[in-house]
């Protein structure tokens, strides 16, 4: 089990949401032509080879006679409502397009209910096939927090990985976006070049930091550091490669809060610059397991 810096995903998990939060699949992900971006799949079908975990004649088909069989979870770990889009109509991340999530949607039957599909969002591993007090699946309700969109001009990295070479299985849409909430803010290596680069500048779609509709990109003046009034966004974009991953009062992360000073693309030659001394930072080696300090070294 992941350990460290990964233990505030068990902190922040409750009841069922500790279960099995990293064996998510999103089998319309690929990146056949090897440039470093998911090509999503141009048909939309139920996956011929999923089944229910130790029953191999539970099939799509089986799924299709019980919506709330779209909660199971296959052999592989993958949700029902992922492999068989068809059969639990939860559609197809590679061809819908989506208004976004429904902002009225919530967990329980009160309206002061914070479970909202931000909460979903968070651990969407776990949280996407829970079903409302009023008897909507929170996939359907939440499409963008359950991956399930298609957003042009934004997309997740295929070569980005939270440890340091590509037998780490810790990636983008599988392991960042079933934990959102407590990963986005870790670094990881993006294997193009070897460096080093914080998960929410390379899974954009699951940490919802897309730069692509540039109104969104501006910093919130009421943000600051948690405990600290004085460190705002000003101070942030004085050290974007560290504070960029600080927490503020509000228990968001600086790079939620301050979008324009964390995301806006640098000047040439400045990220990667950024990324390099990240790459090298003692604080990052740590946070590493043995096995990876040890390939981490051998790397220098």
């Amino acid at each position: 089990a992941p350990e460290g810096d990964d233990a505030p995903v068990d902190d922040a998990r409750e009841g069922d949401d500790a279960q099995d939060d990293e064996d998510g699949d999103d089998p319309a992900l690929d990146d056949d032509d090897g440039d470093g971006v998911n090509t999503q799949a141009t048909t939309c079908v139920d996956d011929p080879a999923w089944h229910k975990a130790s029953d191999p004649t539970k099939d799509c088909a089986w799924v299709a006679g019980l919506s709330t069989r779209c909660q199971a979870k296959g052999e592989d770990g993958t949700f029902a409502f992922r492999a068989c889009p068809i059969a639990c109509a939860s559609g197809c991340r590679a061809t819908d397009e989506c208004s976004g999530d429904d902002p009225t949607w919530r967990l329980g039957a009160s309206e002061t209910d914070d479970r909202t599909c931000d909460w979903v969002a968070a651990f969407a591993q776990n949280r996407c096939p829970k079903v409302s007090a009023s008897g909507i699946f929170a996939y359907r309700a939440c499409p963008r927090a359950c991956g399930l969109c298609a957003i042009d001009g934004c997309d997740d990295s295929a070569t980005w990985r939270r440890g340091v070479d590509a037998l780490d299985d810790r990636t983008c849409a599988e392991w960042v976006g079933a934990a959102a909430g407590a990963r986005c803010h870790l670094p990881g290596t993006n294997l193009t070049d070897g460096l080093w680069q914080y998960a929410f500048q390379a899974c954009a779609l699951s940490c919802a930091t897309c730069t692509h509709v540039v109104e969104t990109l501006v910093d919130d003046p009421l943000w600051h550091k948690a405990d600290d009034p004085a460190k705002t966004c000003a101070w942030v974009a004085a050290k974007t490669d560290t504070r960029c991953v600080v927490k503020g009062e509000d228990d968001r992360w600086a790079f939620q809060a301050c979008r324009a000073t964390c995301l806006l693309p640098p000047p040439p030659g400045e990220d990667d610059e950024a990324r390099r001394r990240l790459s090298s930072s003692p604080a990052v080696h740590r946070r590493l397991r043995p096995r990876q300090r040890r390939r981490w070294r051998s790397r220098r």
